[in-house]
């Protein structure tokens, strides 16, 4: 028979209910956010954006197509692999960021980055503590929040890892994206349906590309 002193002695929650705890937390989280994307209102495109994003702004200006967008993107891969240097995933990437279509789009800059930061950090918390380890839901949203958190509050460079879209496509989808292709990885050591084992290994492929044609440095 548990021994309830011993259980509220090493509770992470000081005695209150963890789900109230998890959930004044991750209220928190989303309030400390509010600030970093509301200045996304004052962001403009800068420096690189306008080199990678020359092709792909002009195929839109010029045939309205999101097809000749693509293309154009996959051109401008082929011409940096040539001339300047081989990470072909956050090169096409940086040149298909949100002014390609308009030049206000640029203020979702750092709502995105957000939510790739957040939805990394909550799905490999989720996976660790919760597939992994069979541990509460609770537990997963407190870590989750907290590394969510660090990283866009102990940012190195915030401007460049949350502002600035060329830039944080070469660091910050990449370090999201390696969180995610870890959760892949682990899910589709856990699940038994083949079905969904071949869904995962094909997204892993997907998240693999991206990961390994980005900056290593990450």
């Amino acid at each position: 028979m548990k021994n309830k002193k011993t259980e509220k002695k090493f509770n992470i929650f000081f005695g209150i209910d963890e789900k109230y705890e998890a959930a004044i937390i991750l209220a928190v989280y989303f309030i400390l956010l509010i600030p970093v994307i509301y200045l996304g209102k004052y962001n403009f495109m800068q420096a690189d954006d306008y080199n990678y994003g020359d092709l792909t702004h002009q195929a839109y200006v010029h045939t309205n197509s999101y097809f000749e967008v693509i293309k154009a993107g996959f051109e401008t891969v082929d011409e940096a692999y040539y001339t300047w240097q081989g990470t072909f995933s956050s090169i096409f990437l940086m040149s298909v960021y949100p002014s390609v279509v308009n030049y206000r789009f640029y203020k979702i800059v750092p709502a995105i980055m957000v939510s790739l930061i957040t939805l990394s950090a909550f799905a490999l918390s989720y996976t660790l503590i919760c597939k992994v380890l069979k541990n509460k839901v609770a537990y997963a949203v407190v870590a989750a929040s907290f590394l969510a958190l660090m990283m866009v509050e102990r940012l190195y460079t915030v401007p460049s890892a949350l502002y600035w879209y060329n830039a944080a496509s070469h660091y910050t989808i990449a370090q999201c994206s390696f969180f995610l292709l870890v959760v892949v990885y682990i899910n589709s050591v856990l699940t038994k349906n083949k079905g969904l084992i071949a869904a995962l290994i094909a997204i892993s492929v997907i998240l693999g590309l991206e990961v390994g044609g980005s900056n290593y440095s990450t």
